[in-house]
């Protein structure tokens, strides 16, 4: 990384000073937590500080858990179907024992509406593997982990929509985020 680089993620994001309080975890099942996010955050719009309006889909729950389910052939992981794991979900016949969840991404999903209405700052994706052209960029005062990533991109719909968030740390920013940075606080 170019001493450049290195010098503007340490003054957005200084290794020596905490982040913000972290709101709750999220310790439930996935049935139990995917009731709270059609509850909290399916279907909502949240605005970020450049009055972008990003919405929640439902669609988007087994993604944001980053869900994998063993192919039956061949026995690796792979993406689970959101239409597959939502049909579960609403008629009950869902088995936690049957995927495999990145459990960072639940305990803090519900995280993801703070991300975006109050971020640190907001990056260009320079992930080469990450879909999303904009990074969503939070710290947060914890141990392990303490960065929230927030990736969006344009839906083919119009607007903007989540591909995926998940936790980071500070020393691995350069690995995601693109400088200078679009907004930051």
């Amino acid at each position: 990384m170019g001493e450049d680089l290195k010098a503007q993620l340490e003054k957005l994001y200084p290794m020596l000073v905490g982040g913000a309080k972290h709101p709750p975890y999220c310790d439930l099942c996935v049935a139990e937590c995917y009731a709270r996010f059609c509850e909290d955050l399916a279907s909502r719009r949240f605005c970020d500080p450049r009055g972008t309006v990003v919405p929640i889909y439902l669609e988007n729950f087994p993604k944001l858990l980053g869900m994998k389910v063993a192919d039956p052939k061949s026995g690796k992981l792979r993406k689970a179907k959101a239409s597959r794991v939502l049909e579960k979900l609403r008629d009950g016949t869902f088995r936690d024992d049957e995927y495999v969840i990145e459990k960072g991404r639940i305990r803090t999903l519900f995280w993801i509406p703070d991300v975006i209405i109050n971020p640190d700052a907001i990056h260009p994706n320079s992930h080469p593997i990450v879909d999303g052209d904009e990074v969503y960029v939070k710290r947060y005062e914890k141990d392990g982990s303490e960065v929230k990533l927030v990736v969006l991109g344009p839906s083919k719909y119009g607007g903007r929509i989540i591909i995926t968030s998940f936790l980071t740390e500070a020393k691995d920013l350069e690995n995601y985020i693109g400088m200078p940075a679009i907004w930051e606080k």
